[in-house]
């Protein structure tokens, strides 16, 4: 989604559960950079995040048969 929505020069807004957004935090290595109500984007390669590996092994849902590398 954002990631898609900055190659886009006439992008107009990106849907968010706005309440939710500290819940992401949680699972990736480094919190959501939201300032004024806007998400700045991190300069990192790729998705731009590394995810919480701990924390997604700790809280698998039982219904996930794959594997968490």
């Amino acid at each position: 989604g954002a990631q898609v929505m900055m190659t886009v020069p006439n992008f107009y807004k990106l849907e968010t559960a706005r309440h939710r957004l500290s819940a992401y935090d949680q699972f990736i290595q480094t919190p959501l950079d939201v300032r004024d109500g806007n998400l700045h984007m991190p300069d990192a390669p790729g998705l731009g995040i590394e995810m919480n590996m701990d924390f997604l092994r700790a809280n698998s849902d039982e219904q996930f048969h794959g594997e968490i590398r």
